[in-house]
């Protein structure tokens, strides 16, 4: 078991935070692990700075279980994650389930290949500039990684987003309100890879 807490840092304000950043935040963690399977749950907490849950993806409370199975080379993942965020604007979508399910093949120790599917669902209510609309999205993602030595090793990854008519999820995360945002377009699809290599000095 593990567990965590965190003050907003605001004299007077016990769940607040300073202006731009989050307010108060805490959370526990029960995992069990055996030679078969591991097993998890979590639940946590992270309030916007003025102590409230306003959007599901920034400042929610998240409810997780999560679990893995391992055959010989195979290891197999699957998770469920609910997130509500009560105190969002009236009118706008306060809640989001996601799933997500998995496979890792290593037919030797340095290589694996990874590949998943993953579903999410915004609950009833419209959306805004910082809050995602009711809607939903399928990705799926293929990777892998190859060890060249105990400190270098390459990995490659494609994916692929099919959103729904309302939704405009993307393969890379970012905040809806930010500069950065990738989202595609909504309703429409987005496809992306990349390659690479790590080397520990």
């Amino acid at each position: 078991m593990q567990a965590q807490y965190a003050f907003g840092n605001q004299p007077g304000a016990f769940n607040k935070g300073a202006p731009g950043e989050f307010g108060r935040s805490n959370g526990i963690m029960l995992t069990y692990h055996s030679p078969l399977f591991d097993v998890r749950g979590i639940y946590d907490e992270l309030r916007d700075n003025n102590g409230r849950f306003s959007n599901i993806f920034q400042a929610s409370r998240e409810y997780f279980v999560g679990a893995n199975v391992r055959f010989d080379a195979l290891k197999i993942q699957g998770a469920y994650t609910h997130y509500s965020a009560p105190d969002s604007p009236a009118g706008v979508a306060d809640t989001a389930d996601h799933y997500w399910l998995g496979a890792t093949y290593s037919p030797q120790s340095r290589w694996a290949v990874t590949a998943g599917g993953y579903y999410i669902r915004v609950g009833a209510g419209e959306g805004d500039v910082a809050h995602d609309p009711s809607g939903h999205a399928m990705m799926y993602v293929l990777g892998t990684t190859y060890n060249l030595s105990k400190r270098t090793f390459l990995y490659g990854t494609m994916g692929y987003v099919r959103n729904s008519s309302n939704s405009n999820f993307s393969l890379e995360a970012s905040p809806r309100d930010s500069s950065s945002n990738t989202s595609p377009l909504v309703g429409e699809s987005q496809t992306g890879a990349y390659v690479g290599m790590l080397h520990q000095f």
